[in-house]
């Protein structure tokens, strides 16, 4: 099992936050940070992965993301996001 920790604080803008998901995650990272690229980039993960993410509710956009992630973690039998 893959155990992931992210810490979001001082990000600016989704970009980072896509960018620094992918990094963790070995995601593709891509040009595009909405959130139904994040979606479709998570449901993907074939391997089980725990995923730590603090700092999201500090973030300006944190909220908007946040649903992205549940949801995520609901449809990715593989995917299990704790934010903190």
């Amino acid at each position: 099992m893959k155990e992931i920790t992210i810490n979001c604080a001082g990000l600016t803008d989704p970009a980072e936050f896509c960018a620094l998901l992918a990094r963790h995650l070995d995601l593709p990272e891509s040009s595009d940070s909405s959130p139904d690229t994040l979606y479709d980039s998570l449901t993907t993960i074939s391997q089980e992965t725990h995923v730590t993410i603090f700092g999201l509710d500090t973030l300006e956009f944190g909220e908007k993301f946040r649903s992205t992630l549940m949801d995520a973690e609901a449809d990715n039998f593989w995917l299990n996001i704790s934010i903190a």
